[in-house]
């Protein structure tokens, strides 16, 4: 069968994430990452390099932004404060300012 000849979808080639979701999954993959113990700035930052593919994170913080979860503003925060892109820091920032309201 030929992909002219497949029936046309009216479905999304992609959904939307919902931010609580992403927030979630965010908040849980930190929680195994570091247990019961406070977690580290700069591993945090690590973890969000390692699970954000290049040049998703601004997408991904801006998700993140519109989550209501107390959790996604202290990584956002943490991001702001240590992240080493100072682009990507700078919309962490703005976006835990964001979530906060």
């Amino acid at each position: 069968v030929m992909a002219a000849e497949l029936p046309r979808s009216t479905l999304p080639l992609a959904i939307e994430p919902d931010p609580d979701d992403l927030a979630r999954i965010a908040s849980d993959l930190l929680e195994l990452a570091f247990g019961e113990k406070a977690a580290d700035p700069q591993e945090i930052a690590a973890l969000f390099r390692e699970a954000v593919p290049e040049g998703e994170e601004m997408w991904i913080i801006d998700l993140m932004s519109r989550s209501s979860r107390p959790e996604v503003v202290q990584v956002l925060t943490v991001l702001g404060r240590r992240y080493p892109d100072r682009a990507i820091a700078k919309a962490a920032r703005k976006a835990a300012r964001r979530a906060r309201r």
